[in-house]
């Protein structure tokens, strides 16, 4: 253990006076020591044996930086003049301007850097208590700042540091203490507190590049360290000189040893020590690779704030395959219905439709040929049928059938030897199996048979051709009905163990050399799983969907339904398409939204998978 006993104290620490400034960061170099120092009175210098070397006039307050593949570093500075934020490129003996961003209405009181699947973040917090997250994007040879996420934090985080490796972003509040959050923009938003110090006002924190984690008060004249990897919350306290008030704090490590480099509040100076612990001591979290595709397109964000989009199916123009649809659940509002690049084409206010699914050539009592879509609606647990104009793509609701059940949820549809039938689940677990009619000259639905899983389900997928019913159980795993049987009973296939973690929610079926693959939407770790549809139903891997800086398209997370076909849409989607709803649509933050993503992305994705089994 790299700690010991909680709360040990150590002996007093040497200082070494590296003379005045505000904020200031030991670069991880090689010995001897290079560091940065910011100054409201004397710009950016650089310090390298004692001896320091101005880079840039100006009043600057906060300072982060992170190195670059070629050696140069990115410097962040916040103007005190301005409150901007001047991001700088700098070989540590000149420096050339980047971008600047300007600050809202409130001054920024904490910024730093981090460097999140290769992808260089700032982060910036404000007195009115709001968090910013900006992604820094190199585009022909210009860095440009593309807004993300703005994340109400409340006033008091003083500054702020990110753990690349763990993808942890580090909060001083000097009203509570330290704060961890998850730093990747499309984690779901939640603090935990770490150090609880509401009688101290902790203003700096740091973190090293292997997850050991400092902080300091001027309230007291000490430096905490803890290992935030290990299992218990170890700290070390390192007693100052009396004197000293301890502000802003960075941790760097240089020929080997771990190095604090503070500024004292009282006297004005920039005091630096080597810590007595080997930087390679700590833990090292490990780094998970995962596959993963982009989108190129997304849809009209829905209307309705917090979590409303839910489940897309996909409408195949049998005509026009390049004006097919994708039809989109709004579930406090009703259906979306997009065109293939993601722009809203109808909106249905029909209530709180959860899931929809689509089939094709139902003949009406007057000899016209439509397809159907239909959804499970919330609003009076029924269930929604829509005509879907085959000449124009035109969706309208015709009818609704009531359920028996006290609180509807999924639903998905099969088609076989003329007859058209959906299941729609409840959140108790019961599952009714509807056939669609002709009745009087009006379309409706029959219950023909009911089931039951053992907890809430929500996503189902039907195979035609094979006539299985695949259906997710949200917090165990996927199960498989035959579809042949008069009264079918399902039967427990999948387990959701790592790399699946629950919840278990959108299911799709897609095909490659006629051979089915299953795909499900992982929401707990924001990944999708591709399993083979004959026993032993063997998972072949997961991946994620991320963004693509270039069009502008943030990556996707806390997938609820999905939706893939393998038919050719036209040249531009040869191998077909899936769509995955984004829990949290950012890039900028706005309401939740679907993404498309190109079905021969999928399709290679999933061959490689292939090719990586044993033979």
């Amino acid at each position: 253990v790299l700690l010991a006993s909680p709360y040990a104290i150590a002996h007093a620490v040497a200082l070494t006076n590296l003379g005045k400034g505000h904020h200031a960061m030991t670069l991880n170099t090689q010995s001897p020591a290079v560091t940065l120092i910011a100054s409201e009175t004397s710009g950016l210098a650089v310090t390298t044996d004692g001896q320091r070397r101005a880079l840039k006039a100006g009043r600057f307050s906060q300072l982060d930086s992170r190195k670059t593949d070629n050696g140069d570093y990115v410097i962040a500075l916040l103007d005190t003049n301005t409150q901007a934020t001047q991001l700088l490129l700098s070989d540590l003996t000149a420096t050339t301007p980047l971008v600047s961003i300007p600050a809202g209405s409130a001054d920024i009181e904490a910024l730093c850097l981090g460097r999140l699947d290769d992808t260089l973040m700032l982060f910036r917090a404000d007195a009115a208590g709001q968090l910013s997250q900006t992604a820094l994007i190199t585009s022909n040879g210009t860095l440009n700042a593309v807004p993300l996420r703005t994340i109400n934090i409340g006033p008091g985080v003083k500054a702020c540091s990110v753990d690349d490796k763990s993808q942890t972003l580090y909060l001083a509040d000097e009203y509570a203490g330290v704060w961890a959050m998850p730093a990747h923009q499309e984690a779901e938003v939640e603090r935990k507190l770490l150090v609880h110090a509401p009688d101290n006002a902790i203003e700096g924190v740091s973190v090293s590049e292997n997850g050991l984690l400092a902080w300091v008060s001027p309230d007291q004249s000490v430096l905490s360290v803890r290992d935030t990897h290990a299992s218990a919350n170890n700290n070390l306290s390192y007693p100052l000189a009396e004197d000293v008030a301890p502000e802003s704090l960075h941790l760097g490590v240089s020929g080997g040893a771990l190095i604090a480099t503070f500024y004292d509040d009282h006297s004005g100076d920039i005091y630096q020590f080597n810590l007595p612990i080997s930087p390679t001591d700590a833990t090292d979290g490990d780094s998970e690779q995962v596959s993963s595709l982009t989108a190129y397109a997304e849809t009209t964000p829905v209307a309705r704030f917090g979590d409303a989009a839910d489940d897309p199916a996909i409408w195949i123009n049998n005509k026009n395959p390049e004006q097919s649809l994708i039809i989109g659940t709004d579930k406090k509002a009703g259906l979306w219905v997009y065109d293939l690049s993601g722009e809203k084409r109808q909106f249905l206010p029909v209530g709180r439709v959860n899931n929809v699914d689509v089939r094709y050539d139902w003949q009406r009592p007057d000899g016209v040929t439509i397809d159907v879509a239909a959804a499970s609606n919330r609003s009076d647990n029924s269930i929604s049928l829509f005509s879907i104009s085959q000449a124009t793509g035109d969706v309208e609701e015709i009818a609704r059938v009531a359920t028996t059940l006290d609180d509807v949820y999924g639903l998905c549809m099969f088609q076989h030897d003329q007859r058209i039938e959906i299941f729609v689940n409840d959140t108790d677990g019961r599952y009714q199996q509807y056939a669609l009619e002709n009745q009087n000259g009006a379309l409706t639905a029959q219950l023909r048979h009911s089931f039951r899983l053992p907890s809430q389900p929500e996503g189902c997928v039907a195979d035609d051709v094979a006539q299985k019913l695949y259906l997710g159980e949200e917090a165990s795993g996927i199960w498989v009905a035959n579809l042949a049987d008069d009264k079918p009973q399902p039967t427990q296939i999948i387990h959701a163990t790592a790399p699946v973690e629950p919840d278990i929610e959108g299911l799709a079926l897609y095909t490659i050399n006629n051979q089915q693959y299953l795909i499900a939407s992982s929401q707990g770790n924001n990944r999708y799983a591709v399993y083979e549809t004959a026993p032993p139903y063997t998972l072949l891997g997961v991946f994620g969907v991320t963004a693509d800086w270039a069009q502008g398209i943030d990556g996707v997370s806390e997938t609820d339904g999905l939706e893939t076909t393998s038919v050719s849409l036209g040249p531009r989607l040869p191998d077909g398409l899936m769509v995955v709803q984004d829990g949290r649509n950012v890039m900028p933050s706005e309401n939740q939204n679907f993404k498309l993503i190109e079905g021969t992305r999928l399709k290679t994705l999933i061959q490689t998978l292939t090719d990586k089994q044993p033979k």
